[in-house]
């Protein structure tokens, strides 16, 4: 039995990344929430190279997935103070929300990056 090289999770975080992308792209090109360009722009990019990095299974990609976390608060910091600003209460509770969700990404990621980035060169290390 052949094993699988990418963790289910990395190939399911690459995917929903994908897709962010691509809302990125068209919120820049929108200038969804009279945000200046640059914030999807960054958000798409920043995704991008995180679900890359996942897909491949790079050993950056959980400092990718940090960059685009960063981001996606920062976006988030912007969009309260633009046209999207929802009470207080509410915003708090969805940056917590927010906050929890990349943090269970970023600890996943961490901890089986290494373990896999290790049996992928061992593996290639056995192949030669």
């Amino acid at each position: 039995m052949m094993k699988e090289k990418r963790p289910i999770g990395f190939t399911i975080l690459a995917i929903i990344l994908w897709w962010l992308t691509l809302g990125g792209i068209a919120n820049a090109a929108l200038h969804m929430g009279g945000m200046h360009p640059i914030w999807p722009l960054a958000y798409a990019v920043t995704a991008f190279v995180a679900a890359l990095g996942l897909w491949k299974v790079k050993a950056w990609a959980f400092q990718a997935f940090l960059a685009w976390s960063t981001v996606v608060v920062l976006v988030m910091f912007v969009m309260q103070h633009g046209h999207f600003k929802v009470p207080l209460p509410m915003f708090i509770g969805f940056a917590c929300f927010m906050l929890v969700l990349l943090s269970l990404g970023a600890f996943y990621i961490k901890k089986t990056i290494i373990k896999t980035v290790e049996e992928l060169r061992g593996q290639a290390f056995n192949n030669e």
